[in-house]
């Protein structure tokens, strides 16, 4: 492990540099980082995977009945990228194509 600056790289060199069992500490950060809500989908990959909560280290907010989190998974992630192409866009400043299907177009050939 040459680069230590990725949380789990950093979190095991603590480990070791502390004295304590690398493995161990490699449980408890995959644990952290399986029962934390994902930034597009708002579900834990946890949560996604097992189709219940997984009791973790962070203490848990709301208790709601999880059933099927993976429509709501879907369904947020949809929106994420929804937004994050109109922030694209408006950023590149792009332009709805006249192009149609079957149209003659130049093509530069090297």
């Amino acid at each position: 492990m040459e680069r230590f600056n990725q949380p789990l790289g950093k979190a095991l060199k603590t480990a070791t540099s502390e004295g304590k069992v690398w493995q161990q500490e490699l449980n408890r950060f995959l644990l952290q980082y399986r029962t934390t809500l994902h930034s597009t989908t708002k579900v834990s990959p946890a949560e996604l995977l097992f189709n219940r909560v997984v009791k973790g280290t962070f203490p848990l907010l709301t208790k709601n009945n999880v059933v099927d989190r993976h429509k709501e998974a879907r369904e947020n992630e949809l929106s994420s990228q929804r937004y994050n192409k109109q922030y694209a866009d408006r950023r590149r400043r792009t332009k709805p194509s006249d192009l149609k299907v079957e149209d003659y177009v130049i093509v530069k050939q090297d």
